[in-house]
């Protein structure tokens, strides 16, 4: 089978019970044990400097709030971090640090393979760490192999989005002023704002 038309060929010479095997219920396809889900991997708020940031979810590949948004009153932008935001969540942790890996150069790369059974196996610590995510990634690489990953290697950039927090500025009615995912360039573009808000 290889497209639509094949698909139908085929699928017009099984017999009966093997066409109902394609045959899938709601009950087949929601998952049975649903608390097997940790909530608490995904939390409904971030905190940094002692405030609480409401964070949102969505899956939408196509839009710019794909993954997780930290929502900001323009204010308080100042107290974000950028060492916080780069742990992002628990359930995406484990996703990221591998895609960083995989994102090295090639030279480095290839001393960390198969890279999910490395990252599996530092993710504890990684989880307990209170040190920016690249330090500790290059300290646990270190640890694991003896290869020294320089600062300069990793790239941010590479990511796909929805493993970085996409910062949404808002003002005091919830409207959103300014977006994006790096933390440096948000707080940039709303500087005259930060500067209003603190002068009132």
């Amino acid at each position: 089978v290889v497209g639509g038309t094949s698909f139908e060929r085929w699928f017009k010479k099984c017999s009966k019970d093997e066409q109902d095997l394609l045959c899938f219920s709601k009950e087949d396809l929601v998952r049975q044990n649903a608390s097997e889900f940790d909530v608490s991997l995904f939390p409904d708020h971030l905190e940094n400097n002692g405030i609480q940031f409401p964070l949102s979810y969505q899956f939408d590949p196509a839009t710019e709030t794909d993954g997780v948004t930290i929502s900001v009153p323009v204010n308080a932008v100042r107290q974000l971090t950028a060492g916080k935001l780069e742990m992002l969540v628990p359930g995406l942790l484990r996703e990221k640090c591998i895609q960083l890996i995989k994102n090295l150069p090639r030279t480095l790369r290839r001393n960390f393979v198969p890279v999910p059974d490395i990252v599996d196996r530092m993710l504890p610590r990684i989880e307990l760490s209170t040190l920016p995510l690249l330090e500790t990634l290059a300290h646990e690489l270190k640890r694991q192999t003896t290869c020294v990953v320089p600062i300069d290697a990793w790239n941010f950039e590479l990511l796909e989005k929805h493993l970085r927090f996409n910062i949404q500025v808002i003002d005091d009615h919830g409207k959103v002023i300014e977006q994006g995912r790096d933390l440096l360039s948000v707080v940039d573009k709303v500087e005259h704002l930060i500067q209003e808000a603190s002068a009132e």
